[in-house]
């Protein structure tokens, strides 16, 4: 058991409500209520159930990052390796593409992390071009948002992480600076969380974030094995998995409140309650199988329980259920 977060991140956490579920307007901000079940349910395994792989739209998938999906049911996921961003419908079929650094018209060059607003659109980083696209859920280019000021040199390193909060306020991880950007529903900068002398926890290098229902972010930092807590001020309130993760990359909220994690240089997912107490970690997708994480860099779960995994390592997507034990 590691370090347990403080009550604010659990009151973060919970409903307001006597015990519902609540869902947000979109999936990706679908950091729900915690209710009992996520104390009585304690992941035991994950079995595989399917593997996407292969050519689609004339190039073969290499190495997936970002996965995530809408209220329509739609995936989207990064083709990082391609320069682009895929779109599946709800039976992970491709529907159309977007980038491709060969493709005319393509725009992207390294795409690594996406989110969603609650209005339908799509937020895509590019680390090389260090800028941040906004898309509508049919892939359709809205704007580009600058990751960087001519007026100021040094401001904005590289846009890693996005999250969109209870606010509409897009967050975006800068690696490079070692803290976090907030622009408003405009896309025009705001200010900085977690900057120097904030008096938390520094970051090493944010990476991926996922946003809280009642405000604010968890955010995974890369550099130095944990993730952050942050209220909708920017205040730290709490952090997950120092001293158990390595590298986290992604990190997802399922509907009943608890935190999962892929760790890169764990080859594993890892799974901690509200509290902050680790519950379930394997990098092994069923002995049946024989199928192990290579480099995992993308995580999402689905309103039916599926477990989704972008194995960058070994250019696929996989389709897992997650095996419960009270």
């Amino acid at each position: 058991m590691i370090g347990l977060l403080v009550p604010v991140l659990v009151s973060l956490l919970i409903s307001c409500s006597s015990g519902g579920r609540k869902v947000t307007e979109t999936k990706e901000s679908q950091a729900v209520s915690a209710t009992s079940s996520s104390t009585e349910l304690i992941p035991k395994a994950i079995i595989l159930e399917r593997e996407i792989r292969g050519q689609m739209y004339g190039a073969e998938l290499s190495a997936p990052q970002a996965i995530r999906w809408d209220v329509t049911g739609n995936y989207y996921l990064i083709d990082k390796g391609n320069h682009r961003v895929l779109m599946f419908d709800s039976a992970f079929s491709p529907v159309v593409d977007f980038g491709g650094a060969n493709r005319a018209g393509g725009r992207l060059r390294a795409p690594g992390r996406i989110a969603f607003d609650g209005r339908g659109n799509m937020f895509l980083a590019d680390t090389e071009l260090r800028e941040i696209f906004q898309l509508d859920v049919a892939l359709n280019l809205v704007r580009a948002i600058a990751f960087w000021d001519d007026t100021a040199a040094l401001k904005f390193g590289t846009p890693g992480g996005l999250g969109v909060d209870q606010d509409g306020l897009l967050w975006v991880s800068d690696s490079d600076r070692s803290r976090l950007a907030i622009f408003d529903r405009f896309g025009i900068f705001k200010e900085f969380y977690a900057d120097f002398n904030f008096g938390g926890s520094h970051f090493e290098r944010p990476g991926a974030m996922f946003p809280l229902e009642r405000g604010g972010m968890i955010v995974c930092d890369e550099g130095d094995g944990k993730a952050l807590v942050f209220n909708s001020y920017g205040v730290q309130t709490g952090i997950i998995g120092k001293g158990v993760l390595r590298e986290p990359v992604d990190i997802y909220l399922d509907r009943a409140g608890r935190i999962w994690i892929c760790d890169r240089a764990l080859e594993e997912v890892l799974c901690f309650d509200e509290r902050g107490s680790l519950l379930f970690r394997t990098g092994d997708l069923g002995a049946a199988y024989n199928i192990k994480l290579t480099a995992p860099a993308g995580i999402c779960i689905t309103d039916d329980g599926k477990l989704i995994i972008s194995d960058s390592g070994a250019n696929r997507v996989l389709i897992c259920k997650i095996i419960f034990s009270s």
